[in-house]
């Protein structure tokens, strides 16, 4: 009997730390721009922005933010993939975006203080770079959508 108990608190523990853990879980990670086209490659589109104009942008979402280049168009999706970039552009719920958690594009932004943000599109990948530092690893939605 006591080491049912023993299994059956474990279990209930799992239950109750399972989502805290997964709800706390950081999608992407920042590399250097130079380790960043050696594993992901080199860019071959991309679009620059102000860093003020990015950083409204992100205004716009809490936890996850997407991208992901349409016909030569980058299209950013926050949260619930609601569209952030540009103000009107019409997405296919089946559309696949590159996904990042909010928390860790604000780090890359932590990083240096650079006038303009570029988000990369590269051969498998879409990819955030502030100056000498760029964020990948990113999650695919669908189908995972936090």
């Amino acid at each position: 009997m006591q080491k049912f108990t023993s299994i059956v608190v474990v279990f209930i523990f799992f239950l109750i730390v399972s989502p805290i853990i997964s709800h706390a879980q950081n999608y992407g990670k920042i590399f250097t721009k130079v380790e960043a086209e050696k594993i992901f490659g080199k860019v071959t589109e991309s679009q620059s922005f102000v860093r003020a104009d990015f950083d409204k942008i992100m205004q716009g979402t809490e936890k996850t933010v997407m991208f992901k280049f349409i016909g030569g168009q980058l299209v950013i999706l926050g949260d619930q993939r609601k569209l952030l970039y540009p103000e009107s552009f019409k997405v296919d719920p089946k559309e696949q975006f590159y996904l990042f958690s909010k928390s860790m594009v604000d780090q890359l932004l932590l990083k240096e203080e650079a006038l303009e943000i570029a988000v990369e599109h590269r051969q498998f990948s879409t990819t955030v770079t502030n100056r000498d530092f760029t964020l990948e690893e990113s999650m695919i939605c669908p189908p995972f959508c936090p």
